[in-house]
């Protein structure tokens, strides 16, 4: 179980993690990650429809998503591009500027037995609290229904760079993290680092 552990060290984190963007470059950002370079098709390289579609979805899926922060003793919701207050608030109360909200459920956004999600899902809370990290609850939810929610954790403090890494660690596509202006960001990520 997740709780507001002791007050975190101050974090603070590097004026390029702290790059905005809006609820339409998120999604532009998302789907230019898999362009496919000039010069003579290479069949490794193109994408079948079903790839591109898959991509565009998940991808508006990920940007439309409700990431509710639950270990508070009042829950908050984060939405891509919207600034949050509530998280700004979490930001004073514990001495941080930036936050990523994760998960280790589906990775690469591919259904798993719930056993294995749970295993997933502990080993990232371990790994992340040994870093001596400040982790509140949450959910992340499509509000339509469509894909069933996940549990995840909001990370207080944890600089971009290092929330890549642990997103790449744990297979995500995606992360959702936030900068000093708590806007939350879909940082789409690629898998080779």
């Amino acid at each position: 179980m997740i709780e507001n552990t002791a007050t975190a060290l101050w974090r603070p984190c590097r004026a390029d993690d702290s790059l905005a963007a809006s609820h339409d470059d998120a999604l532009v950002a998302a789907t230019a990650t898999r362009i496919i370079p000039a010069g003579p098709p290479q069949p490794e390289l193109l994408m079948t429809l079903d790839e591109l579609s898959r991509d565009n979805s998940l991808m508006a899926a990920y940007v439309a998503a409700d990431f509710k922060v639950t270990g508070t003793p009042t829950p908050f919701v984060l939405r891509v591009g919207k600034p949050s207050p509530e998280l700004a608030a979490a930001y004073l109360a514990n001495n941080v500027n930036c936050s990523a909200f994760l998960t280790a459920w589906n990775p690469n956004s591919v259904p798993q037995p719930e056993i294995i999600n749970r295993a997933s899902q502990e080993r990232l809370e371990t790994e992340l609290t040994a870093m001596g990290l400040t982790l509140l609850a949450g959910f992340g939810e499509d509000p339509s229904g469509a894909w069933p929610g996940e549990p995840s954790v909001l990370v207080l403090g944890l600089s971009r760079s290092e929330a890549e890494r642990v997103g790449r660690a744990f297979g995500q596509l995606a992360i959702v993290w936030s900068g000093e202006t708590a806007v939350p960001e879909l940082v789409v990520l690629s898998q080779s680092g």
